[in-house]
């Protein structure tokens, strides 16, 4: 198939025109506009900010679930359980139903299932919804999704089960004790610290991941596309993957570990014990742990790359088996140096 160089150049020079009006009628408007292309022609909305204002949610929560979509949700720790938020179109306005035991808060923008073809911002702004919960109310459990938005909220808060699930759009999360932890991004970055749980699971497909002073019996903490970096942590069992990131650990303290990079360094330091794997495929592995190297034994082996004990070089593969050594580190590289390197702080 041949393309008409002289035809992409016309085609191209219309949708940039086009682009370029839509944006000058929008600005001729007034801010609080948008213009779009759709199936059925041009289209210029003027949109106007609407008020949930701040109203009570009667009774006690025990299970909250809230489910938005083009919304930014902050929770709020307050006097009383409430609501209040903006937004922009019927449809997104929060709708409180409860069920027993269980409270839902949903917002739907239809903005979503919109078909557009070109178009200058959004159609309409995001939500501004906040949730405010009672601080004197504990062991709840709390299940938020939002889709296209932010989520926030900074505790100090004791939850029974905390997930948090967001499509497009960060989480930043501070100060909270649950028996388990669920956070999942498809696109965005996370930012989490002061969390103690029995169970800390984190999934996200691109975007950073950064975790800070967590305290749980086992750690999960899996990313697609980006860096995780975690800091002053206690874990009893961690496992960590990327597929394309760093794995950057600082300040750990964890009894047991499996670490998996595809493309990308892993990097550990701190109290470092117990049966610890590491598998890379593409990067360096360096580890530094303050248990003495006569407390573990370790089996080390790259296949294009140098192996370094304590400052001692070896071509390919090193071992000790130690017996009596309450560790062991296996790590196996593919492309990539390996360092370990003991009674390190």
């Amino acid at each position: 198939m041949k393309f008409d160089s002289k035809k992409l150049l016309k085609i191209g020079g219309i949708l940039t025109a086009g682009g370029l009006l839509l944006a000058g009628v929008g600005m001729l408007l007034g801010g609080m506009t948008s213009t779009y292309i759709d199936g059925k022609g041009i289209h210029v909305m003027k949109y106007e900010e609407k008020k949930l204002e701040y109203q009570k949610i009667p009774g006690k929560i025990e299970n909250l679930d809230i489910d938005f979509s083009l919304a930014d949700l902050e929770i709020i720790l307050a006097d009383e359980n409430a609501i209040e938020a903006v937004y922009y179109e019927d449809s997104a306005k929060p709708e409180i139903h409860q069920d027993g035991n269980t409270t839902t808060i949903t917002s739907k923008s239809q903005e979503e299932n919109r078909v557009v073809f070109m178009g200058v911002g959004n159609l309409y702004g995001n939500s501004k919804i906040k949730v405010y919960l009672d601080k004197k109310e504990t062991g709840q459990s709390l299940d938020a999704k939002v889709d296209n938005g932010k989520i926030q909220f900074n505790g100090p808060r004791a939850f029974k089960a905390l997930s948090l699930q967001n499509h497009l759009g960060s989480v930043d999360m501070a100060s909270v004790k649950a028996d388990s932890v669920y956070i999942k991004l498809d696109n965005g970055d996370l930012d989490v610290s002061d969390v103690e749980s029995k169970s800390f699971t984190v999934e996200n497909h691109l975007g950073k991941i950064k975790a800070a002073n967590i305290r749980a019996d086992e750690g999960s903490i899996k990313n697609d596309n980006g860096k995780i970096t975690l800091t002053d942590s206690t874990y009893t069992m961690l496992t960590a993957e990327d597929h394309l990131g760093d794995i950057i650990g600082e300040g750990l303290n964890i009894k047991g570990g499996q670490f998996k990079n595809d493309n990308g360094k892993i990097s550990l330091s701190g109290a470092i014990e117990g049966a610890i794997n590491v598998t890379a495929h593409l990067g360096d592995v360096n580890i530094k742990t303050s248990i003495p190297r006569e407390t573990a034994g370790y089996q080390l082996s790259t296949s294009l790359g140098k192996v370094e004990v304590d400052g001692a070089k070896y071509e390919e593969a090193v071992r000790d088996e130690n017996q009596s050594g309450t560790s062991r580190f296996v790590i196996n590289n593919n492309n990539g140096d390996i360092r370990l390197d003991f009674g390190q702080q």
